[in-house]
């Protein structure tokens, strides 16, 4: 899941957050949310200003969204908006993509492989 998040992203079919929306939808086969329902939420305009890639993995799993937002947090030493892990240069948006997609398919115990 994570490396074809990364993929769509680096291949600009997307932002961030739809970026981590399209590969949950291609492991889990969800039809809660659609790549088209995080349109707006790239370049630091998700909700609270959160990076997109965490938001979208918060909105696909819902139920797991504290323990998202905390090993999210852990591997950008503490941050979570877009604006502050950009300006203390915590991790490009590619990581930020693979970090959301990787946590969010383990915390939702999806198979899917490359974590």
């Amino acid at each position: 899941m994570k490396s074809a998040a990364q993929s769509y992203y680096a291949g600009r079919r997307g932002n961030c957050a739809q970026a981590v929306a399209a590969a949950w939808i291609a492991v889990s086969g969800s039809g809660a949310v659609s790549v088209a329902d995080f349109s707006s939420c790239g370049r630091g305009k998700a909700p609270e200003g959160l990076c997109g890639a965490l938001y979208a993995a918060c909105v696909c799993a819902p139920e797991n969204k504290a323990r998202i937002l905390s090993m999210f947090s852990d591997r950008t030493g503490g941050h979570v908006s877009c604006r502050a892990i950009r300006e203390n240069r915590a991790a490009d948006c590619v990581s930020c993509v693979g970090f959301a997609a990787e946590i969010l398919q383990n915390t939702a115990g999806i198979g899917g492989g490359d974590n």
